[in-house]
C-alpha cells in the first residue's frame, strides 16, 4: 500500500512500485529474487494499491498508526487488507530515520518502506518479516554486503549460506557438516541442489561459543553478478551463526582467495581456500592443528520485535 503525507508525496510512480515488486521485465523483481534464493522455494504475488493520502505529517514516527491509516484508506476503496497476511506499507521519508521496517518473522506480518527507489530495501524488510535477521560482521551491524540482509545499496543480491540453511532453501544433503580434517570441495551457493556437484556449504562447529562456522562459495551467477566481483565472488564466504533455524544475526568473517586462510586459534581451525573454478573450490580444514588428509572429491556430495536499517 502506497501513501502519501499531509506534507510530502511519494516520490515513486505506483507502476514503478509493482514492477519491482512483482512484473519487473527483465526478471529483476523482488517475486524474481526471492524465487532464485529460495530455489523456487516461495514466491510472492499481491496487489499495489494507493497512492492514499493519509492524515499524518512526516515529521512523527508512528508507522503503526501510519499502517492502520493506510488500512482503513484502502478498505474505503473496496480492498480489505486483512486478507492478506504480508502487507507492505510504502511512504515518503519521514521523523523515523530509517530506510525501512520490518517485523521478524511471523504471519501475519508488517513491512514499512521509507525509501521507495532503493529495491534491496523492499527484500531486506520482507527478508524480516519470512524471519532472517541482520548479515553483520563483528564490527558492522549491516556489514556483510553478500547478503541482501547487510546494508541497501539498490543492488539486488542472494542471501548468505547460514541464511539459506536457516530458511530451509539449502537441502540437507548440500550441507556436510566437517568433522574430520580433510581437503572439501564446494559448489556455488547460487546453484539449485540438482546442477551442484558438491555440497554447497560446510558447516564446522565452534566448541568456545556452540555456535558454527560456514564455508560457502560465491559466484556471479543470477542476481549474485551484481556482488563486487574483486571483493566477494570466486572466493570462500567464512561466516558464524549459531546453527539452530533462529532468528539470530549472522556474522561475516572473511573472504579468502586461493592461497588465502582464515584461522580461528580459539579452537585451532584453519580453513585456507586451495584452489577454484567453475563448478567449485577447494579447501583445506584442519581441525585442532592436525593435518588434513583427503575425505571429498567432487562429484561425490555427502550425503525480533521490529529490526531497521
Amino acid at each position: 500500500m502506497v501513501a502519501n503525507f499531509t506534507d510530502a508525496d511519494i516520490s515513486c510512480p505506483v507502476d514503478d512500485i509493482r514492477d519491482l515488486m512483482f512484473t519487473d521485465a527483465a526478471d529483476q523483481s523482488i517475486d524474481d529474487l526471492y524465487q532464485e534464493t529460495s530455489h523456487g522455494e516461495i514466491w510472492l504475488t499481491g496487489q499495489v494499491l494507493g497512492p492514499y493520502n493519509i492524515n499524518h505529517p512526516s515529521t512523527e514516527c508512528n508507522y503503526t498508526a501510519w499502517g492502520n491509516a493506510a488500512d482503513d484508506a484502502a478498505r474505503a476503496s473496496g480492498i480489505e487488507p486483512n486478507n492478506y497476511t504480508r502487507k507492505v506499507y510504502v511512504l515518503p521519508q519521514n521523523g523515523c530515520g530509517y530506510a525501512g521496517l520490518g517485523s521478524v518473522g511471523g504471519n501475519p506480518s508488517s513491512a514499512w518502506i521509507f525509501t521507495c527507489n532503493i529495491a534491496d530495501v523492499y527484500g531486506h524488510e520482507i527478508g524480516h518479516n519470512l524471519g532472517m535477521h541482520h548479515a553483520s560482521t563483528p564490527t558492522s551491524e549491516y556489514g556483510d554486503n553478500t547478503d541482501i540482509m547487510g546494508i541497501g545499496q539498490n543492488r539486488l543480491r542472494q542471501i548468505n549460506a547460514p541464511h539459506k540453511e536457516q530458511m530451509g532453501w539449502l537441502p540437507g544433503i548440500k550441507v556436510q557438516e566437517v568433522n574430520e580434517p580433510g581437503y572439501y570441495d564446494i559448489a556455488p551457493l547460487e546453484l539449485d541442489a540438482a546442477s551442484a556437484l558438491a555440497p554447497q556449504a560446510l558447516k564446522i562447529f565452534k566448541p568456545d561459543t556452540n555456535e558454527y562456522f560456514y564455508i560457502s562459495y560465491r559466484r556471479g551467477i543470477g542476481f549474485d553478478a551484481n556482488l563486487s566481483a574483486s571483493l566477494y565472488l570466486d572466493r570462500i564466504s567464512v561466516h558464524r551463526y549459531a546453527g539452530d533455524g533462529s532468528s539470530t544475526k549472522t556474522y561475516l568473517l572473511a573472504l579468502p582467495v586461493d592461497g588465502e586462510s582464515f584461522t580461528d586459534t580459539a579452537n585451532g581451525i584453519t580453513v585456507t581456500q586451495v584452489s577454484n573454478n567453475t563448478d567449485y573450490a577447494t579447501v583445506e580444514i584442519s581441525l585442532g592443528g592436525s593435518d588434513p588428509t583427503p575425505v571429498c572429491t567432487v562429484g561425490a556430495p555427502q550425503l525480533l520485535s521490529l529490526i531497521h536499517i
